[in-house]
């Protein structure tokens, strides 16, 4: 009995080895193969503004396509583009693993939930800088029916913001966010009007921000709150009404020149130095540091803030001069190098009215929406400089400069360009070497990309537009020129992604496999119900070897299922059509989630066992049953031959695993 019992443990024993959950891939360091990405932190972690502690980042707004025009919806945040910033491409998570920690935002439409977005951001450790889109100030009774009083439209569009987007949480904002963008460079956009001062746009957009906070029961001038700032333009602005109050810093203005305004238009402004005005002298300063760009535009805004009035405004919202003290941060655009960029604007910044003679730790803090040279942009070595140079800018607490976001994570396809395929051949020719000769003129702006896109697909889209279910496909992420990726994590202090897979493309023939599509989750119950019904007649479950980590989010479930059936039936056809499920699905080289890919063993009955049934008395003439004192041989001998069997067959099923995990370490380094 004793030795029927050992024997019988033993088998146990083996029995759990054949069951071992050999799924598992190592969570691991950026740019290692094979590896899963895991966030350092929980989507609820505290976190500290970057007017404390300085930061770096991307200018984020990856639209899924390569053709120029207008695009469905620019919203990043949504779980529709999921594919994209979460398991897919993990954009947020190459950005973090390159040393960024902010990312800025550009549309916002407020009718979807960007939850998801904010907890994946603030899990690898960025700072989110929202925007509002241009759409509150350009429908309903917009900016332009009201000579530029953009209140109510706005109210209306962030009462949203803070509800269905669900920026705020509990009487709190989200802890990711940071800043908000009320408007984006207001001085390009307003100015032009021929009516009321730009100014007015500014300020009753502010407004209406405080208004939905109060509604929503915050406290507009609490510190705790987020940031807000009015992200401006790098112009020199000479229609600016406070540029004159800028020539005591050395500021001068170019006229009479190119594409320059006339001196004469300029009055006062127009006349040389000696003569009080601000023309600028035949011979100017190293680096055109007597150049003032942006600097006009905040003074116009101080000023106005100084006197609503003014600019012909009053506020309706309680708490709004106190809110403007304790939250405003000043932002702008400028593709300008570290050097200048301290010279033409940090320096001279330092020294406006409402900074002058404070400590950098009291001065209004200041930042960059947009950062870039575009001297540089093809030269990967100087950028890395240039970003350093940059970086050290904000790390130096004796200005009050506090952070720039790169222009931009990925190629901007949609924007205007006469001559793509003019520029898929030049990028083609001097992706290694892009000095060598210049782009086609009309498509210069796809230089600023840090990222462009390759031909296999990572993951899909859900229905973009809110009204409608137009899926597109997400490409993977290649460098747009070789180096650059590398160039901005070496400044940022991080590690670029191995983008090998993508640069080399199908052309390769990389190994496929079938995974769902992270952004698309209306048809993926659908999917996987009709999946798993497929393999129970194959004799399988859809569930079977699956580990828990896999089990707990619907796109890994379906992951397990998807890549069972694939690699049963793959080789009975052409893999597209093996994998696509009612569009839950798509194959690709490179899934967002390695160690939820099923590894096979060999098929279980889903059908009942076969119940035996035992005799009372035996059939005549049975064999004589063995001696009692052989027994013991005969379970020696039936565990030494399940013993083998168990050991063959899990060699067979460690070499198994060792190979596709080989094939997808592969795939991914």
């Amino acid at each position: 009995m004793r030795l029927t019992w050992l024997i019988h443990g033993l088998s146990v024993a083996f029995a759990a080895l054949l069951l071992d959950d050999a799924t598992m891939v190592p969570v691991c360091k950026a740019g290692a193969a094979g590896c899963v990405r895991k966030p350092p932190r929980q989507p609820d972690a505290a976190t500290r503004p970057i007017a404390e502690t300085g930061a770096w980042g991307f200018s984020y707004g990856p639209l899924p396509t390569r053709k120029v025009g207008r695009f469905p919806n620019d919203d990043m945040m949504t779980e529709a583009m999921q594919g994209q910033w979460g398991d897919g491409r993990d954009d947020l998570a190459i950005m973090a693993e390159m040393g960024a920690t902010m990312v800025r935002l550009y549309g916002n439409d407020p009718r979807f939930d960007g939850t998801q977005f904010l907890d994946r951001s603030n899990s690898w450790g960025l700072k989110v800088i929202a925007g509002i889109s241009d759409y509150p100030f350009e429908t309903g009774s917009n900016c332009w029916k009201t000579d530029l009083d953009c209140f109510a439209e706005v109210q209306k569009s962030y009462a949203e913001d803070l509800t269905t987007k669900k920026f705020l949480s509990n009487g709190h904002y989200h802890p990711a966010l940071d800043t908000l963008v009320i408007t984006n460079e207001p001085d390009l956009k307003f100015m032009s009007s021929g009516g009321k001062d730009y100014m007015r746009a500014v300020l009753s957009a502010l407004d209406g921000v405080l208004a939905a906070e109060l509604a929503a029961g915050l406290d507009v001038t609490s510190k705790e709150n987020i940031h807000l700032t009015a992200a401006f333009s790098y112009s020199v602005c000479t229609r600016c009404k406070h540029l004159a109050e800028l020539r005591t810093l050395g500021c001068c203005l170019v006229c009479d020149s190119g594409n320059a305004p006339s001196c004469a238009s300029l009055g006062d402004m127009g006349k040389p130095q000696e003569a009080g005005g601000m023309k600028c002298p035949r011979v100017r300063k190293p680096r055109f540091q007597d150049d003032c760009p942006g600097l006009p535009m905040i003074m116009d805004l101080h000023m106005a803030m100084e006197d609503p009035s003014s600019v012909g405004y009053t506020f309706r919202t309680e708490g709004w001069k106190a809110a403007f003290t304790n939250r405003w941060i000043h932002s702008f655009n400028g593709f300008v190098g570290a050097d200048a960029l301290n010279q033409q604007f940090v320096q001279k910044y330092m020294k406006l009215s409402f900074n002058a003679n404070k400590a950098a730790a009291d001065m209004m803090k200041v930042f960059m929406g947009e950062y870039g040279d575009p001297h540089l942009a093809k030269d990967p070595a100087a950028l890395q400089r240039d970003l350093q140079k940059a970086q050290a800018l904000v790390k130096d607490q004796s200005n009050p400069f506090v952070g720039f976001n790169f222009f931009q994570f990925q190629v901007a396809y949609w924007k205007p360009c006469d001559n793509p395929a003019g520029w898929d051949n030049w990028e083609a020719t001097y992706w290694d070497r892009p000095k060598e000769a210049p782009p086609p003129a009309s498509c210069s702006e796809r230089l600023f990309g840090t990222f462009a896109l390759g031909d296999i697909a990572v993951s899909k889209t859900g229905g973009i537009d809110y009204y409608s279910q137009n899926v597109y496909s997400i490409p993977c992420l290649k460098p747009i020129f070789k180096g650059k990726p590398q160039a901005i994590a070496a400044a940022y202090g991080g590690q670029a992604p191995n983008t090998s897979i993508c640069e080399k493309g199908w052309e390769a023939q990389p190994a496929k496999y079938c995974v769902a599509a992270r952004g698309d989750h209306d048809p993926l119950g659908q999917g996987v119900k009709q999946v798993c019904g497929a393999l129970h007649g194959m004799g399988r479950d859809c569930t079977e070897n699956r580990p828990s980590h896999c089990a707990d989010d619907k796109y890994t479930v379906a992951d397990w299922a998807f890549s069972m059936y694939f690699s049963l039936k793959k080789e009975e056809g052409k893999a597209e059509d093996m994998c696509d499920f009612g569009g839950a699905a798509l194959i690709t080289p490179l899934p967002a989630r390695p160690d939820c890919l099923a590894k096979l063993g060999p098929p279980k009955s889903t059908s009942p066992e076969p119940v035996t049934v035992v005799p009372t008395s035996g059939p005549p003439g049975p064999a004589p049953s063995p001696s009692r004192s052989s027994w013991p041989w005969w379970l020696l001998a039936a565990a030494a031959l399940f013993l083998g069997l168990a050991l063959a067959y899990r060699a067979m099923r460690i070499r198994q695993n060792a190979q596709e995990e080989r094939e997808v370490a592969i795939q991914l380094s």
